[in-house]
């Protein structure tokens, strides 16, 4: 499990196109944006099922988590005033945060820079 810390208004790029967004956080809940490309579901772990759309927002507490396809897990591990996220996901995703992934695009030749990006 890789853990990365993030403060409202801030991401994880999760491969080339899905991406975490913190939307909010508030006392014991954090609000994220998940974005995917499409046909890809997102459930909350204790529901099976979930949505198949691009763009879901979901509320997260402390010990909570979120499935992205069959592969990739997010669990929120601790809230303060910024939060804590778990992911796990085969080795062969990179997962960076995202001024990272934004740094990593404009190092690339001009050509190479048409990699899928989440919206």
């Amino acid at each position: 499990m890789l853990v990365l810390t993030r403060r409202a208004n801030e991401s994880i790029q999760i491969g080339p196109n899905i991406e975490v967004s913190v939307v909010a956080i508030r006392r014991s809940k954090v609000r994220l944006l998940v974005s995917v490309p499409a046909g890809v579901a997102i459930s909350r772990a204790e529901q099976p099922g979930g949505y198949i759309r691009t763009r879901v927002i979901l509320n997260r507490k402390t010990g909570e988590s979120l499935r992205i396809g069959a592969h990739i897990q997010v669990k929120v591990t601790r809230i303060s005033n910024s939060v804590r996220l778990g992911i796990v996901a085969p080795l062969s995703i990179p997962i960076l945060r995202s001024e990272l992934a934004d740094r990593e695009v404009r190092r690339l030749p001009t050509s190479a820079r048409t990699l899928p990006r989440a919206a």
